[in-house]
């Protein structure tokens, strides 16, 4: 399986975890499981924070060795409490189409993130995954490719903006959500919504 195609994808370091196997699962529960918190009950990752951070002070030749150690113990902390929460899928078992999911998310919650530069290879980076797996992904989960679908959430966010904001021009709405010509921009919208932004903005 592809898993990006320009730079490797990426893992954590050596010093997390006994070995690769233990690494290659905490990537795992945390690449599936893209929640924004977890729930700390009783405080208890708060409080062991507080114990840990009292004791690297220390800057004495072991001074590494015990932030090694306090970052291990926090991330198996937090992989436990995320492990709870994750619906075991046989179709996506390390949790890419997950990451997808919330990387196209994100492009829905910001227009000004949407409206950068995206190309498929940057798109597939930015997931971690290679850009046929991204292709076939996008086709899964949303009936589309990852051009098609970054276009439908700039012009979701461009619909929004013609009637928040009526006295910026058409064109500017076009170049702002992260189209090149208004022409396009139009013919898109027009695919989309079934009338031109033009009209849309008088309704």
């Amino acid at each position: 399986m592809e898993t990006t195609s320009e730079r490797p994808a990426w893992e954590f370091p050596n010093w997390i975890g006994p070995d690769a196997k233990s690494r290659r699962e905490l990537l795992r529960v945390f690449r599936k499981n893209q929640c924004c918190h977890i729930r700390d009950r009783d405080h208890e990752l708060k409080h062991f924070m507080q114990q840990s951070c009292g004791q690297l002070t220390d800057s004495g030749p072991l001074a590494l060795a015990k932030l090694a150690s306090v970052i291990n113990i926090l991330l198996l902390a937090v992989a436990d409490r995320l492990q709870a929460g994750i619906a075991e899928s046989k179709n996506d078992p390390q949790g890419f189409d997950q990451t997808i999911r919330q990387f196209f998310h994100g492009l829905e919650a910001s227009c000004e993130k949407s409206s950068e530069a995206w190309s498929v290879g940057e798109m597939a980076h930015a997931c971690r995954v290679g850009k046929s797996y991204l292709t076939a992904s996008c086709r899964h989960i949303f009936n589309a490719t990852p051009a098609d679908q970054l276009n439908r959430i700039r012009l979701n966010h461009a619909r929004d903006l013609l009637l928040d904001r009526p006295e910026v021009s058409i064109t500017d709405v076009a170049f702002t959500v992260g189209f090149n010509t208004s022409q396009y921009f139009a013919n898109r919208f027009k695919k989309q919504f079934g009338c031109t932004p033009a009209h849309y903005r008088q309704r």
